[in-house]
């Protein structure tokens, strides 16, 4: 599904920069891939397995792509991991860790990955999810790198608009 709205993120939170991986992992996970066709060796191996397991037509019909700063649509994205920050040259940190010892500004950690979903997804297919996320990380490290799985969220998309001012335009009286 191609859609500039998507309500939900499933949300695999890692050790380690996920826009190393996050193509192959969702390609892994899910079977889908984006305009750029990273992934799609994997996700070609993959399908017959999910289509065994009856979710494909419920993971084609949830998972939204969504174009990347070059205009290129993409079920995957990576996210910030909450409670660590990057001090902008690539070495992570807790937060409390910066708010100690920390110099200067500090940035988002990347090391989440983003799947983009429609709509919310069922107890079953959030375990396959998990289930086939895990498997791909004890994958050999030439594939993608060394990382580990430190945990999963599920993420309501909603937006949010505050106004942030505003002038009325009274009439002219041309008496």
């Amino acid at each position: 599904m191609d859609d500039d709205e998507y309500n939900y993120e499933f949300v695999i939170d890692t050790t380690e920069y996920a826009g190393n991986f996050e193509r192959e992992m969702c390609a892994y996970i899910t079977g889908c891939v984006g305009d750029c066709e990273v992934g799609i060796d994997i996700a070609e191996k993959v399908r017959d397995e999910i289509k065994q397991s009856n979710f494909f037509e419920e993971i084609d019909d949830l998972v939204c792509r969504l174009p990347d700063d070059n205009g290129c649509y993409r079920p995957v994205s990576t996210g910030p991991t909450p409670g660590l920050v990057n001090d902008g040259h690539g070495t992570c940190y807790t937060q409390w860790e910066w708010d100690e010892h920390g110099d200067g500004l500090s940035f988002p950690a990347h090391q989440s990955v983003e799947i983009h979903l429609a709509d919310d997804p069922t107890k079953e297919l959030l375990d396959f999810f998990m289930t086939r996320a895990l498997a791909f990380a004890v994958k050999p490290a030439e594939e993608c790198g060394e990382f580990s799985i430190i945990g999963f969220r599920l993420v309501r998309r909603h937006e949010v608009r505050d106004t942030l001012w505003s002038r009325k335009n009274d009439p002219v009286d041309d008496d």
